[in-house]
């Protein structure tokens, strides 16, 4: 998926480009998203989950006066479809998804980075199951060319440093392939430019003091 259009990327660099030129800036911006997505440990098409938590009571991963669960994915979709969270007291029923009591009071969400509080320390010892929708909607796009047909974007609105922070590496792609000299070429930074490292940090998914999925 791409999280900018091509058009988008001319305005920066300038110019129109030939069908063929355009193709190769559809591939810098998948290329700039699937960097993006590995530096946020996340994905950004919109896709069900159904993560599986243990509360360990021997490992308090405790903030405060709540217990953290790092879920899978971020931005968490409340349009289509509710985040539940279920609490078991055993494997084989949160398993099963048998017996479980539906979490309702008590409980925090961080939909955009992808986290969970839950305030009730009586879970400690707990399986928890979160089940929720996260990511963007796609939609095809084959404006460009044949080898562009499964080309996707967005359908949904994207948080706007998001779509700055993908035309930016986009555009970093860009210049490297337009370095002429290969020796130079080969040298260059492949990698997410610190202009952009600075936008998209503070947004990075990291849960050191959060509970992990276990399934």
């Amino acid at each position: 998926m791409r999280l900018a259009t091509v058009e988008s990327l001319y305005e920066i660099i300038g110019g129109t480009g030939t069908q063929q030129a355009k193709s190769r800036m559809a591939a810098y911006l998948r290329r700039a998203s699937d960097q993006l997505e590995a530096f946020l440990n996340t994905s950004f098409l919109k896709t069900s989950y159904d993560d599986l938590f243990f509360i360990d009571p021997q490992r308090p991963y405790h903030r405060g006066d709540y217990i953290s669960l790092g879920l899978t994915a971020g931005w968490v979709r409340l349009d289509a479809s509710p985040l539940v969270i279920t609490a078991y007291g055993d494997y084989a029923s949160a398993l099963a998804k048998v017996g479980g009591d539906v979490l309702v009071d008590g409980v925090g969400t961080w939909l955009g980075k992808g986290e969970v509080k839950l305030y009730n320390k009586d879970l400690i010892g707990s399986y928890i199951r979160v089940s929720y929708e996260a990511g963007f909607t796609e939609k095809v796009n084959s404006t460009y060319s044949d080898t562009e047909v499964n080309t996707t974007l967005p359908a949904d609105k994207i948080p706007s440093w998001l779509h700055t922070a993908a035309l930016g590496v986009a555009e970093h792609f860009y210049e490297i392939n337009s370095i002429s000299d290969e020796k130079l070429k080969a040298k260059a930074d492949k990698g997410i430019p610190d202009t952009i490292w600075s936008m998209v940090g503070k947004h990075q998914r990291g849960f050191p003091n959060s509970y992990k999925a276990i399934r």
